[in-house]
């Protein structure tokens, strides 16, 4: 499993160059299958480009490329290791305004680089995004 909590700095009024927002990630995955783990700490950041929108349908769809670090805690049949790793994060967000609230669900593919270990997942999550200045998007 993973989780992730994040905030969306919204930078300009209206989008330049399509960048929306800048995002920040933290999050927490785990993934087991006893006796083996990994275990991910991650922190990534990105902007948050504008695909689509639809004002009267309150309707938007972005795109994120981030960037960041992980603390990988690995344990295998014959080996334990711990260190620092970049990682990447591609995700794909649609967004449906609800009140004073978005809903989202995002597609996201990620991928920690390591010379000794392939890792990617792939997922599909929900949000709740409330804004916190004028805007929502």
């Amino acid at each position: 499993y993973q989780a992730f909590a994040g905030a969306d700095w919204l930078l300009f009024k209206t989008p330049i160059w399509r960048i929306h927002a800048l995002t920040a990630l933290a999050g927490f995955g785990l993934y087991q299958q006893t006796p083996r783990r990994i275990q991910l700490v991650t922190g990534l950041i990105g902007p948050k480009f504008l695909v689509w929108r639809h004002e009267a349908w309150g309707t938007a769809v972005f795109a994120s490329p981030l960037a960041g670090v992980s603390y990988a805690n690995l344990k295998g049949y014959t080996f334990t290791s711990d260190y620092y790793t970049f990682t990447a994060m591609a995700a794909l967000s649609f967004e449906k305004r609800l009140g004073p609230i978005n809903v989202g669900i995002q597609l996201y593919t990620n991928y920690l680089f390591d010379s000794s270990l392939n890792f990617a997942s792939t997922g599909i999550s929900m949000s709740v995004l409330y804004p916190l200045g004028a805007r929502a998007f």
